[in-house]
């Protein structure tokens, strides 16, 4: 259980596959063309919402979310847990699929606002989802477990 609670294990179940791809749109004269590509807070803006809707596992494009988990624009490209990620984007989620999916499309969501953008967002329930396990680092420095006396 500690396992599947920390990430460092493959996990399946129903859920939710997702796939995010940036806008086909031409840029208009004085439009920014930015804001028809997906960048990292967009990305994260889907994987919090699938949180918020219950999923208990995630991936993106084979990078496990685990409470290390980073995410950053560098330059062209994402970077999760430190690997280079670039669309199209694979969202994989673990949970109750007609829930993941009603709270992805909420109306004036994230997806809706993605959507209106012409980012590409496609979602489908699945009964077998698999989550790759945490391939990155587990190593800690400074962070200590804290030794409980016995009675307390």
């Amino acid at each position: 259980k500690a396992r599947v609670l920390a990430g460092t294990t493959e996990v399946r179940g129903p859920g939710v596959a997702i796939e995010m791809n940036d806008s086909k749109r031409v840029a208009q004269p004085g439009q920014d063309p930015n804001v028809f590509l997906i960048h990292e807070r967009d990305l994260l803006d889907v994987v919090n919402a699938a949180f918020g809707a219950g999923a208990e596992a995630l991936s993106v494009n084979g990078q496990r979310f685990v409470a290390r988990t980073e995410v950053v624009c560098a330059g062209s490209v994402i970077m999760i847990n430190g690997v280079r990620v670039a669309p199209p984007f694979r969202i994989l989620a673990v949970g109750d699929p007609a829930v993941l999916e009603n709270g992805l499309n909420m109306r004036g969501g994230v997806v809706s606002n993605l959507q209106f953008w012409g980012i590409e967002v496609k979602i489908k329930q699945e009964q077998d989802i698999v989550v790759p396990a945490y391939q990155g680092s587990l190593d800690f420095k400074f962070a200590q477990p804290v030794q409980k006396e016995a009675g307390s």
